[in-house]
């Protein structure tokens, strides 16, 4: 966790047994903020195959609400 209520996070995948050598998977970054204790509000790029070693960057954002 980071001040102010922050927080990263990531993951990826890479396929280093491809037949055409080394590919980016699939991936994901969350950088989140805690607005109140049951709301948290993320961007969250995507990191997409595209058939190379470096991803495609899809931008995402999301909402989490604890009822």
């Amino acid at each position: 966790n980071l001040p102010g209520n922050l927080s990263l996070s990531g993951f990826g995948e890479i396929n280093v047994g491809s037949k055409d050598g080394a590919q980016w998977g699939y991936g994901e970054i969350s950088l989140s903020k805690k607005i109140t204790d049951k709301l948290e509000v993320s961007y969250n790029p995507l990191l997409k195959n595209q058939g190379k070693l470096n991803p495609r960057l899809e931008h995402a954002l999301s909402a989490n609400y604890a009822f």
